[in-house]
C-alpha cells in the first residue's frame, strides 16, 4: 500500500495556517479544505482495503493449502489463548467498582 500522502498533507496544513484571513482568499482557504478532506478519504480507503487485502490473503491460502487446517493442536492452542484473553478481559470489567448510585433521594 502507498503511503504516500504524508508531505502532501503537512504542505496544505502549512499552506492552511499561513493563508492571511482575507475574505478574497475564502475561496481558496475552501479549496486547501476539500484537498485535505479529500486526502483523509483516500487514507481511509486505503486502510480498508488493506484490511480486505489481508482477509482476502488468507483465503487465498488456506484455499492453495499454504494454511494447514488440520492442524488441530495448532487451532486449539490459539483458540485457548483467545479464551484466555477473553477471560481476563472479563475478570477485569467484574473487579471495577461500580460507581455509587446517583439518586438523590438516597444521599443523607
Amino acid at each position: 500500500m502507498k503511503n504516500n500522502t504524508g508531505p502532501t498533507k503537512s504542505y496544505l496544513t502549512k499552506a492552511l495556517r499561513n493563508l492571511p484571513n482575507d475574505f478574497a482568499l475564502s475561496s481558496a482557504r475552501q479549496y486547501i479544505n476539500a484537498a485535505l478532506q479529500e486526502i483523509s478519504r483516500i487514507e481511509s480507503k486505503r486502510g480498508k482495503r488493506a484490511a480486505a487485502d489481508a482477509q482476502q490473503n488468507w483465503k487465498f491460502e488456506l484455499n492453495k493449502g499454504l494454511v494447514n487446517p488440520h492442524n488441530a493442536p495448532g487451532i486449539v492452542a490459539g483458540l485457548d489463548a483467545l479464551i484466555e484473553q477473553e477471560q481476563e478481559k472479563m475478570d477485569a470489567m467484574r473487579k471495577k467498582p461500580e460507581p455509587p448510585p446517583k439518586d438523590k433521594f438516597l444521599t443523607g
